[in-house]
């Protein structure tokens, strides 16, 4: 089965995963002036995680009709059902919010040294062994010299063999995704998986956000053997990384 220290080890790469690069989620970047309307590939809650604002609390019922609005000047995001003519009006714009399949003005990564950062973690439904190996094992920060040579590519971050592994896609807006990495077994009946993903976002010539998504689950045959996992704590485990890089020096 696939044991705790692959899982450990997977984490120690602790960046994250893409979703499918299908659009789906109407967003609304908004500031003082006016407002850029595109159509992402992520969820509201992968968004939040992008930029490290808070998850709106509230999603809507038909999320073809609402906007994901990011609000830059006072750092939240919040869902609205109002026209994106409206949304701009309300941020002082001209009220002209066309959608663009991906908001992807070229941004271009400066060269020089990346700090990386932990900006949260979130841990639920893991094993008590894994969640403290988790909380004594991940970096708080490390640093890395990239030469971008002109385009932002994640690949040019990895600083060990064990993050060399990613493969990365272009998924538009100055984002990139991982492919997953993990696996499934299985051995008397019950099937254990674990698979890791990442994505990043550039969101400032100096500024990368992103965050790394771990997941287990164990499936026995028989649901009293799924209440006995979830009562001890090792049925579904989510771990939620999220980080920033920040370019610190020519």
């Amino acid at each position: 089965m696939i044991g705790l220290r692959f899982v450990i080890t997977a984490f120690g790469l602790w960046l994250i995963a893409p979703q499918a690069a299908t659009a789906t989620t109407t967003v609304a970047t908004c500031k003082l002036g006016g407002c850029q309307c595109s159509l992402s590939p992520l969820a509201a809650e992968d968004i939040s995680f992008v930029w490290g604002f808070e998850t709106p609390a509230i999603a809507p019922t038909d999320l073809s009709s609402a906007t994901l609005v990011v609000d830059l000047d006072h750092d939240a995001v919040y869902w609205t059902d109002a026209s994106r003519q409206s949304i701009d009006r309300a941020y002082q714009g001209d009220g002209n919010c066309p959608i663009e399949l991906f908001a992807d003005d070229a941004v271009i990564p400066r060269d020089g040294t990346w700090r990386w950062q932990v900006t949260g973690t979130s841990i639920g439904g893991c094993p008590p062994m894994l969640a403290a190996a988790l909380g004594t094992n991940l970096p708080d920060s490390h640093m890395v010299r990239v030469d971008w040579g002109g385009r932002f590519d994640p690949a040019l971050l990895a600083t060990s063999p064990e993050m060399s592994v990613y493969r990365w896609r272009d998924t538009g807006g100055n984002s990139a995704a991982s492919e997953p990495l993990g696996g499934r077994d299985c051995d008397a009946g019950t099937c254990s998986s674990v698979w890791v993903r990442l994505w990043m976002t550039l969101i400032t010539p100096e500024t990368i956000r992103g965050h790394m998504v771990l997941k287990t689950r164990a499936d026995p045959p028989d649901p009293a053997g799924a209440n006995v996992l979830a009562a001890i704590g090792i049925g579904a485990c989510d771990v939620v990384v999220g980080y920033r890089i920040d370019h610190i020096a020519d």
